[in-house]
């Protein structure tokens, strides 16, 4: 076989881990949701919005917040 099958093969299985890895990276939130993104345990400063967004796994964690309002009955 040529070496340059073998450097293709190479070549797709790292671009193969890229895109799998770019892929899960991508979060939707819903309009009633907001993230809170941590970088290496520090709050970034403006929260994410609704949509798409990208989160860097091994440097990034986020956390969905609620904008819903909760209802609760109190009793007579």
């Amino acid at each position: 076989m040529p070496p340059i099958f073998e450097t293709l093969g190479v070549v797709g299985i790292l671009l193969g881990v890229v895109v799998l890895y770019l892929l899960t990276c991508i979060r939707v939130l819903d309009e009633y949701e907001r993230g809170a993104v941590f970088r290496l345990g520090r709050l970034i400063e403006t929260p994410k919005g609704p949509g798409l967004i990208m989160v860097f796994w091994p440097v990034d964690r986020m956390e969905r917040l609620s904008l819903r309002t909760r209802v609760l009955d109190v009793p007579p």
